[in-house]
């Protein structure tokens, strides 16, 4: 069953997705009203927002829900931000960094590279 978690790790100050399966459209929408509301809080709280998503167990989704994640990236992206995404193979690693659209998104295959990335304050 298709289902996504958003998660606000307060010690480790990220905002942890996790996303399984293949979402509908209005799950893609829900999804993206939850990570919109979810990093408009961490920013009140003055910090920057930092993003883990794991896609570890999600499958390819539509284009039209792919679009709809990509604009709310950059509508909740502002500069000192950073959304690290956790993939399962190097192709689709090298494909998720090839697909960004600033220095600020990366891809990783493991959890701990992902996290020490965004903790460290250089891009």
């Amino acid at each position: 069953m298709a289902d996504y978690r958003v998660d606000y790790d307060a010690p480790a100050n990220i905002i942890r997705v996790k996303l399984d399966g293949f979402l509908s459209f209005a799950q893609v929408e829900e999804f993206c009203h939850k990570l919109i509301d979810m990093a408009c809080s961490v920013r009140k709280r003055g910090s920057n927002v930092l993003v883990l998503f794991d896609c570890t167990e999600t499958a390819v989704q539509t284009p039209e829900a792919v679009e709809k994640m990509k604009d709310t990236g950059l509508r909740i992206r502002q500069p000192g931000d950073k959304h690290a995404t956790l993939v399962t193979s190097n192709l689709v690693k090298m494909q998720a960094n090839r697909n960004f659209s600033s220095d600020h998104e990366k891809a990783f295959l493991s959890l701990h590279a992902a996290e020490t990335w965004l903790k460290t304050d250089t891009i």
